[in-house]
């Protein structure tokens, strides 16, 4: 058995997550206007409390000497936050194939949570480090303004419309505020009536407030972030996405379609953290109906993920700003998806027979470069993870509003990802000051059988 002292605890404790309550109340109120125009508009209101008992600094009695001398500042959190959501959408037909849309949104999480400094800590349970650690309460507000048109300037051709300007404010952050304008457009053919297209595009360019350099300091005005550093959420990005389908059910036993889509985002005015990102995916579905005793649906689905992230090495715990110790890692994954069912109505409406199948696969890689750092940087190895299963499902109907069902599940799951796996819970040789908490996956095949009974009111 372990023993406590002031550099390793003989104990650990995970703490469970805190409860939380919340109410809320809104309202919905709906005009209709001259000239085949209506007013809507809708306004809630909700508080989120959560007040449970802070647990010590510590499990380790060696520490407790010192940790006595530093008093928790409070009981328990007191967390409260505001939310407040209001809708205003103003409709107009004054066309028959025309139609606008004026509308706002305004949604505000209003964080009243006190904020809290704590005069130290004890990672681990292990040692106690007397530098200062502030809880502070993050909120945030977006506001959405857009017009948005419909026009159908014939009876196959819908053109669609949008233009949309964002407003974010944030509270603790590096970036206090940020405006995206954004524009998109999207064509819809229908050539005949069972044969449909559809083509979207939409631009947004976000523009981010100047850097707030103190949410990247200490108390005692030190670096505590890369100051180059902006990330991803909060950063000014231009962003360009597009997405096409093709939809066809030229005969009444078969339906078919194919989905593509594409997204780029780019955070140029940041020299660290992501740099650009590039995801692209399709899928292509396929429903047959031969006749009414059996259906046959099947999926096939491909996506391709980048991610260019830059970043700086700080390897004595200080941050350093020299650009020879810059590296960047280029993150290739992808995933690949299969799905098929067969269903078989034996008897109809009274016993029907389903058999399913799914595939999932999603390799990764990872490529690390670097220009001035010594060593440099090395790749790191790749990763994949499958998971594929059957099952079947035999369903009888009791009454008209009553069914019966039993199931059987065989799937089967493995991976290799060195991050992930065969990891030990203590040290192989040597000392042990440290139970390692990471997930340790697994591979593993597995079976289940169910009866489910199913009452319709």
């Amino acid at each position: 058995r372990l023993v406590d002292s002031v550099s390793a605890s003989g104990r650990g404790r995970i703490d469970l997550y805190p409860d939380n309550r919340q109410w809320r109340a809104g309202f919905n109120l709906a005009l209709q206007l001259p000239h085949r125009s209506s007013l809507d508009g809708a306004f809630e209101y909700a508080q989120t409390r959560q007040n449970d008992p802070w647990l010590a600094y510590t499990v380790n009695s060696a520490l407790f000497a010192r940790t006595d001398s530093f008093p928790l500042p409070g009981t328990d959190t007191d967390g409260k936050a505001n939310l407040t959501t209001i809708n205003v959408r103003l409709t107009s037909h004054p066309f028959g194939s025309l139609g606008t849309t004026l509308r706002i949104r305004d949604h505000k999480y209003d964080n009243k949570t006190p904020v809290w400094k704590l005069e130290g800590q004890a990672p681990y349970d292990g040692s106690w480090n007397g530098t200062d650690v502030t809880a502070h309460p993050f909120g945030s507000e977006q506001l959405v303004s857009g017009a948005d048109v419909d026009w159908s300037p014939m009876r196959h051709v819908g053109l669609y419309g949008t233009v949309e300007f964002t407003h974010r404010e944030h509270t603790y952050r590096e970036i206090i505020a940020d405006n995206e304008l954004a524009g998109e457009g999207k064509l819809v053919i229908r050539p005949k009536t069972w044969l449909m297209a559809m083509g979207r595009y939409r631009y947004g360019d976000r523009d981010a407030d100047e850097l707030d350099i103190e949410e990247y300091e200490t108390n005692t005005g030190a670096l505590a972030e890369q100051p180059g550093l902006r990330r991803f959420d909060v950063a000014s990005r231009i962003q360009n996405l597009g997405e096409a389908s093709l939809s066809w059910t030229g005969i009444s036993s078969a339906a078919l379609s194919l989905n593509y889509r594409y997204m780029r985002n780019e955070y140029h005015e940041t020299s660290l953290g992501l740099q650009d990102d590039l995801q692209r995916s399709a899928a292509l579905d396929l429903l047959l109906t031969p006749n009414d005793r059996f259906d046959v649906e099947g999926t096939v689905g491909y996506a391709w993920i980048y991610s260019n992230q830059a970043s700086r090495t700080s390897s004595s715990g200080t941050v350093v700003t020299a650009d020879t110790l810059n590296w960047r890692a280029r993150l290739y994954d992808e995933i690949m998806t299969a799905t098929g069912t067969v269903g078989w109505h034996a008897v109809p409406k009274k016993i029907d027979v389903n058999l399913s199948y799914f595939y999932e696969r999603s390799p990764g890689t990872y490529r690390l470069t670097s220009t001035k750092l010594t060593p440099p940087a090395q790749d790191l190895p790749g990763t994949w993870y499958r998971r594929q299963g059957v099952g079947t499902e035999l369903t009888y109907a009791l009454t008209k509003v009553a069914d019966v069902s039993a199931r059987w599940a065989w799937e089967e799951y493995d991976a290799n990802d060195f991050a992930s796996q065969d990891i030990p819970l203590l040290l192989v040789t040597g000392t042990s000051r440290a139970i390692y908490l990471g997930d340790n996956t697994l591979d593993y095949v597995a079976q289940a059988v169910s009866l489910v009974v199913t009452r319709r009111f």
